[in-house]
Parts: structure tokens; C-alpha cells; sequence
């Protein structure tokens, strides 16, 4: 047994050893002084795994993208005063993609607080209603149940940011100088620090508030068998709800039910014909495509898709019935929902199709699944082939290159999306060619562009290959993130599409409005920065790609090689606003 420690130290190390024992793996620290007993204790524990990073902001991202890959939370730990504020935008995502995540903040003690003290503010309820909860562990009180207490709340903390509908919850722990550890210098000391070393050591208490039961799934289940002309929608997943890949082809086959998916949906590369990709994102973006195929009744699964054309369906008369099967309450966006079932996806899915199965239907031959797959497919060809004949800088092209080169390579990366344009061109490659089973991760929570080099580096911290897609302004917003690529000692392959920056906004009301042309730059951000500059900062390779024939062997050559590579490919400023105006027309001639 090592040393007995003074009792700051000890109850340091009595916080982080229970976070250690509630299943915490990865601590991602970001250097400062008053958190100096919880970063020295977390050394001391061999079962958690350190990534010091300087930035608060892109550790908080840092610590995302480790929490969407691997479907268990990340301890944040960082000093007090403003530092713990670069948190929020990590904690926002969090709170709107429900992915866990935990927040350890040091603090100064109560003498100190609002009194002018350096680096102090009120920590207290810092982050709001975004976090889950916010827990005060106090500073160092020997009691025995101030130390059960301690322990517990960890424990829950853990349980609530793991549990359903999951989420960041928020520690704020206090310390009074001196910070480094020493040996206790009288009898009092000795008594307190031996007694909190025990209490250490007890049994954490178990939490187990992971699923909700299901509730009565009866009349959506007979809604399903009273109406063949529906459709399963699946939008934006985490990575673990690859589970959830096998109920979803059942309840598809009981219900007779196509599935329309985006890529992070997780679905891609099953091979089952009622999975159809291309519904979303091209068969829905146009009216003649809604028209073409119009569900009665659509049973959403989890949060909203990305497409625009999803929202439009929703709102077309006569509008379908919309059910929804989902963590949180919080995904009907647009309020049209006649019932949001909130619990446990899998056991949710689960129940569905076990009542269905009681109901005994017969949809093997449906003739709306048989068409939904026919005028699906019509639309895929029509797709593949504007691609194909699309012009040398073309984005959704270049896109489809670099999702084909992925897929193609072995073994399989992780596929880390943008927002904006990048996970929309991504959906109209999938929608053309989804052959591998490809792990999508995304933040699509709140739909920001920031923090993606960062959390493309946290997941490659815990799944190893990566590959990451996104637009120029996205990587302009992270440079540090780009900065912490250079540790991955795995592929780690950064791709930048670079228009011009911004170019949805081409795509949007204002840029269709020519009295607004002038107005452009305030929102397509026009740069050109120098790449290659920025990998040499960085500590990383670059390679620039501007034929569309070199994209996926750049790619594939950056996936073989061990560390980070950022791929530049220079892409036509317009073309992705181009391609969207043509696609309705270019459908229209293919549906006849």
C-alpha cells in the first residue's frame, strides 16, 4: 500500500478512483493549477488514461468525439475562473445529440468567492440547463457520510450521463492550498487521511438508471397494420446504436415498411433491399419525388434527418402520421408528431415488433414496399450517373470519391462528418453507393461546425482509423483541434473540401436573392488559406488533390499511413449550389 497522503490529497484521490470504478476510462485534462490534487490524483490511478490538452475548448471536443465512439463518457477536468466557460460548446452538443460526457471543474474555496480573488468565479450552476445535473462535492470533509456522499454522487453523476436520455453532468470539487501532496504533519491529519482511504475503498454503490421500460405500443402497432403505405425514418445516431441494426431490419419485415436512412443513421452497408438511402436525401428533394411516393404514415426513429425534403414531406397535404420512437421528448421539430414514445431505443424497437408479431401480418409481397424499392432505385440511377457526368470540381462527386475510397479501404475507418454542406453531399453519396458497413460518427446535435478536428481526434483516440470530412471554414474554426492530429498514432486522414468557404449559404433564401449578391461575402466567408502552412504548423502530411481521378488514391494512401494526413481538395465554388438546382428536373425525367 503506497503512503498514507495529506487529506486533500487522499479525497482527490477517493473522487477520481470513483469515477474509475463507475466505468470512466479516459480523462482529458487541460493544465492549470487549482486542479492540481485531481490531475495528480488521476496519475496515481493506472485505470485511467490521461490526454493533457491545452485548449479547454477543443478538450471538450477532444472528449466528445472519445464519448461518440465509444459510447461511454469522458471526464473533463480543468482549473477554475474562466477556463471550465470554453466547455459550453462541447456541453451544448452533448445535451442535443444526448451523448455523455462528464465535467470535473476545480474550484477556489468558499473564502474566496466573490471577494476578487484571481481566477475565481461562481461555478456554481455554470452551464445551466444544458447539463443534466450540477453537483457541488465541496472540498475535503472527513465525515463518513460526507465521503459516502461524495462517492455517490459520482456514481449517479455517471448513471444520469450514461443513462437515457443521457447527457453531461457537471462536478464542481474545491481545494485550498497548499495543492501538491505531502506527508500529514500531526495526529488529526493522519486520523482524516487514513479514514478517507477507506472509504475509498468501500463498494461504489450501483446505479443501474440506463433504460426506461417501454410503454404500450398496441395502437401504434395497429395503426401499422391498418396502414401499408408508411415508412421508417431513421435520422442521426451515435455510434452505439449500431445495436440497433438487426430490430430495425425486423421490425422493416413486419411491417412491410421501407427504411429511409442518412449516413449517420448507422445503417449503412446492410445489404437489405428495404434499406434505401436514397429516399431522404434525393427521392424527397424534390415535389415530384414526394409526389411519387407519398407514405400515409412515417414511424421516425430517433431525432429528425438532416434533409431539407424530410421537414417538406411532413408538411405537404394531405400530411402523413407522423409517430416517433426516441430517447428525449425533444425530437419533433417542427411539432407534428401525434405521439413522441419516450424511452430505451432497443427495447422500444423491441416491443413494436413483438407486438406486431401478435397481430400476425402478412407483408412479405407488399406492393408499396415493391414500389418504394422501384422508384427508389430509379432515382439511385439517375444520381450515379449526373455524378458521373458532373464537371472536373464538381463537390457532390469529389464526396462520393472520397466515401468510395473509405469503403473500399481496409480495414474500415471511422467516418467522421461536418456539418453544413458535408453531411448533405455525404448523404447523396451514400444514396448512390452504401456497400460498406461504414461507422458514421457526427455532431449533429446542435448541428455545429465546431471542434471537428478536435473530436475527429478524440475518436481516434478510442476507435483507431479515422477519416475526417469537412468544409474549409470548419477546419479554419479548430486550429488547435487540427493541432492535436499530429498525436494519433493510427491513420488519421483529414479532409478538406475547399469552395471558397460557406457555400451553403448559395443554397439558402439569401443567396437567392440578387438585390443580396453584394452582401455575400458577410456570409459565404470567402478565404483562400494556405493548407499546407497550416499541416506544417500542425506537424502533419498534406497532399492536394485537384483532379477528381486522384481523390480516392490520395485517400487510400493516407489511410495506410500511420499519423495524420490533411487532404486538400480544390473544388468549384458553385458547383454544389449548381447540382441542387438541377436535381429536381434531372428526377423529374428519370420518374417519367
Amino acid at each position: 500500500m503506497s503512503e498514507l497522503l495529506d487529506p486533500q490529497s487522499e479525497w482527490a484521490s477517493l473522487v477520481l478512483s470513483a469515477f474509475a470504478e463507475a466505468g470512466v476510462q479516459e480523462l482529458v485534462l487541460s493544465p492549470g493549477s487549482r486542479s492540481t490534487p485531481f490531475a495528480l490524483a488521476a496519475a496515481r490511478d493506472p485505470r485511467l488514461r490521461i490526454h493533457s490538452i491545452i485548449d479547454e475548448r477543443a478538450a471538450a471536443f477532444f472528449a466528445l468525439g472519445q464519448a461518440k465512439a465509444a459510447g461511454r463518457p469522458s471526464l473533463l477536468l480543468c482549473t477554475s475562473g474562466s477556463a471550465p466557460a470554453h466547455y459550453l460548446p462541447a456541453i451544448v452538443e452533448a445535451r442535443h445529440s444526448r451523448t455523455p460526457l462528464l465535467v470535473l471543474t476545480a474550484d477556489r474555496p468558499l473564502e474566496a468567492q466573490h471577494a476578487g480573488a484571481h481566477q475565481t468565479i461562481d461555478q456554481s450552476d455554470l452551464f445551466g440547463r444544458f447539463v443534466e445535473a450540477s453537483y457541488e462535492l465541496g472540498g475535503v470533509d472527513a465525515t463518513d457520510a460526507a465521503l459516502r456522499g461524495t462517492r455517490r454522487l459520482v456514481a449517479q453523476a455517471t448513471a444520469l450521463a450514461t443513462g437515457a436520455p443521457g447527457g453531461a453532468v457537471h462536478l464542481n470539487a474545491r481545494a485550498r492550498k497548499p495543492l501538491e501532496p505531502y506527508s500529514p504533519s500531526d495526529a488529526g491529519e493522519r486520523t482524516s487521511s487514513a479514514r478517507i482511504r477507506a472509504a475509498s475503498q468501500l463498494p461504489l454503490v450501483a446505479m443501474p438508471l440506463g433504460e426506461r421500460g417501454a410503454p404500450d405500443l398496441e395502437r401504434l402497432a395497429r395503426r401499422i397494420a391498418e396502414t401499408e403505405e408508411g415508412v421508417i425514418v431513421v435520422g442521426p445516431a451515435p455510434a452505439a446504436d449500431r445495436e440497433l441494426r438487426a430490430v430495425l431490419l425486423r421490425l422493416a419485415e413486419a411491417s412491410g415498411y421501407p427504411i429511409a436512412v442518412e449516413p449517420t443513421s448507422q445503417l449503412l452497408g446492410t445489404g437489405h433491399p428495404a434499406v434505401l438511402p436514397a429516399l431522404l436525401p434525393a427521392l424527397y428533394a424534390s415535389d415530384q419525388g414526394r409526389a411519387a411516393l407519398r407514405p400515409r404514415v412515417v414511424l421516425q426513429v430517433g431525432g429528425p434527418p438532416v434533409a431539407s425534403g424530410y421537414e417538406r414531406l411532413l408538411a405537404e397535404s394531405p400530411a402523413p402520421q407522423l409517430e416517433v420512437l426516441a430517447r428525449s421528448a425533444e425530437v419533433d421539430s417542427e411539432s407534428r408528431a401525434l405521439a413522441v414514445h419516450v424511452g430505451g431505443l432497443l427495447p422500444l424497437l423491441e416491443a413494436l415488433c413483438h407486438t406486431l408479431a401478435a397481430l400476425r401480418l402478412d407483408r412479405a409481397g407488399s406492393p408499396w414496399l415493391a414500389r418504394s424499392i422501384a422508384t427508389a432505385a430509379r432515382a439511385q440511377r439517375r444520381l450515379a450517373r449526373m455524378v458521373a457526368s458532373s464537371g472536373p470540381g464538381d463537390e457532390v462527386a469529389a464526396v462520393a470519391s472520397v466515401l468510395r475510397a473509405a469503403s473500399d479501404h481496409a480495414p474500415l475507418p471511422t467516418l467522421f462528418v461536418g456539418n453544413s454542406l458535408p453531411v448533405r453531399e455525404l448523404a447523396l453519396a451514400a444514396a448512390i453507393d452504401d456497400r460498406a458497413p461504414l461507422t458514421v460518427v457526427h455532431q449533429r446535435g446542435a448541428s455545429g461546425i465546431d471542434g471537428l478536428c478536435a473530436g475527429a481526434a478524440g475518436v481516434a483516440s478510442i476507435s483507431g482509423p479515422t477519416l475526417l470530412l469537412l468544409g474549409d471554414v470548419s477546419l479554419l474554426h479548430d486550429l488547435h483541434g487540427l493541432y492535436l492530429a499530429q498525436r494519433a498514432d493510427c491513420p488519421l486522414v483529414v479532409v478538406v473540401l475547399c469552395n471558397g468557404g460557406g457555400r451553403i449559404f448559395d443554397q439558402l433564401p439569401v443567396g437567392r436573392r440578387a438585390d443580396l449578391a453584394g452582401s455575400m461575402s458577410l456570409f459565404t466567408t470567402p478565404s483562400e488559406p494556405d493548407l499546407a502552412a497550416l499541416a506544417r504548423f500542425a506537424g502533419i502530411r498534406h497532399a492536394r488533390v485537384e483532379a477528381r481521378a486522384e481523390i480516392g488514391g490520395a485517400v487510400d494512401a493516407a489511410l495506410s499511413h500511420p499519423g495524420a494526413t490533411l487532404v486538400e481538395l480544390r473544388l468549384a465554388a458553385d458547383s454544389a449550389a449548381a447540382f441542387t438546382a438541377a436535381w429536381p428536373a434531372a428526377l423529374a425525367e428519370a420518374l417519367g
